[in-house]
């Protein structure tokens, strides 16, 4: 006995494999993010994901630099309101969101606040992600603009 299955079933399926994925890749929201992904890793752009429930004053910065030495943090003395030492680095992705740039202050030794730098398009995922994981944050109003903060 031989199954036959008529041609335009195995055409439509096979153009079904062939132009879903790239539809999903271009044309929703979650396809676009991971492509940057994608691209953002292919053009050496190191990943750096933190689990954030771990950060606190008991973080230094060698434990930094240990845990996170392929995104290559540069460290130096830097007077702010947040700390005396500044460590940045450029990367590609924080946490499955494509970033620009992240900072470490660090104050008496450990660590005072995170800053990340991520690409605006992907504002309302971020924000949604850490409502979802850490609850609402502390607003601080820093001039004309709103900073949103997580202890």
């Amino acid at each position: 006995m031989t199954l036959k299955l008529p041609r335009a079933y195995t055409l439509t399926l096979a153009l079904a494999m062939v132009v879903g994925p790239f539809v999903w890749l271009v044309f929703t929201e979650d396809g676009q993010r991971r492509t940057d992904l994608a691209i953002l890793h292919l053009f050496g752009h190191p990943t750096f994901n933190v689990a954030l429930q771990g950060l606190s004053p008991a973080v230094s910065e060698a434990d930094l630099q240990a845990q996170f030495p392929q995104v290559g943090f540069q460290c130096a003395p830097q007077s702010s309101t947040l700390g005396d030492r500044l460590c940045a680095a450029r990367i590609g992705a924080f946490n499955g969101v494509p970033a620009r740039l992240a900072r470490a202050f660090f104050a008496d030794g450990g660590l005072a606040a995170l800053r990340l730098d991520y690409r605006p398009r992907y504002h309302d995922f971020l924000i949604h992600t850490l409502y979802a994981s850490h609850g609402p944050p502390n607003r601080q109003a820093d001039g004309p603009e709103v900073l949103l903060g997580w202890s």
